[in-house]
């Protein structure tokens, strides 16, 4: 059985079927500054390489880990749940 989401702080949960790793929910919490997120369309930049945190330089996305099981995840035509934050919430993230 599959929770909602299990990652802690990972943006992407997979889980491995067949030999591959293949998302099963992505959060879409508004941390990367080029994600677009409206009822119709959603743009999610993906899996680590945020340079927000501990003032690192952004870097491009890696084919790997949370971002290889989203891609297999298209090559497979397997669903994967949104999660979206709430984000006029003050100070604190609430998802739903």
């Amino acid at each position: 059985m599959i929770g909602l989401h299990l990652q802690i702080q990972g943006g992407i949960d997979y889980v491995k079927r067949k030999g591959k790793n293949l998302a099963t929910s992505i959060v879409a919490s508004g941390g990367y500054d080029d994600n677009l997120d409206n009822s119709d369309v959603l743009i999610y930049t993906g899996q680590g390489g945020n340079g927000m945190n501990g003032g690192k330089e952004p870097e491009d996305q890696k084919l790997e880990r949370g971002n290889l099981a989203l891609a297999n995840r298209t090559h497979e035509q397997n669903p994967a749940r949104v999660i979206r934050g709430d984000t006029k919430a003050f100070e604190s993230r609430t998802y739903t």
